[in-house]
């Protein structure tokens, strides 16, 4: 399969790059599925519009979801957990008025680069909480 993004292997480790026009969780999943990665922690920056992030509600056991799709934002910080189930990665943003927000990451568009690093662990696995109400790490 042919990947829009660009990467390199060294050793064990991946950078990561992907160009305007991306979408980000989507693309990232098809290179972890077509790498049989099921394992990891990935790192990265950029910059993105078309933004929807999430927020786990404990009381409620739900996400709550916004759209952020007015300009552009600087991907401050992506930090993902690789597993079983792909990809779960959580930003840090900010947009023109310099105010960081985050979340839990649903969608994103990459807008001028996206650049990671990934490192890729043995197969991790998840089990549902019932007491959370989330798929958590099993190890």
């Amino acid at each position: 399969m042919t990947f829009p993004l660009k990467y390199r292997q060294e050793g064990q480790n991946w950078i990561l790059a992907l160009e305007a026009g991306e979408e980000i969780v989507s693309t990232l999943n098809a290179f972890l599925a077509e790498h049989n990665i099921k394992g990891g922690f990935l790192v990265g920056l950029g910059a993105v519009e078309n933004v929807e992030l999430s927020y786990y509600d404990l009381k409620e056991k739900k996400y709550h979801s916004k759209k952020f799709d007015e300009g552009t934002f600087e991907l401050l910080n992506l930090t993902a957990s690789v597993s079983e189930t792909g990809l779960h990665a959580h930003v840090t943003l900010a947009g023109h008025d310099f105010k960081a927000f985050g979340g839990h990451l649903a969608k994103a568009t990459v807008a001028a680069a996206f650049e990671g690093f990934l490192t890729p662990a043995e197969l991790i696995c998840k089990e549902h909480n019932e007491e959370i109400g989330l798929k958590l790490m099993k190890l």
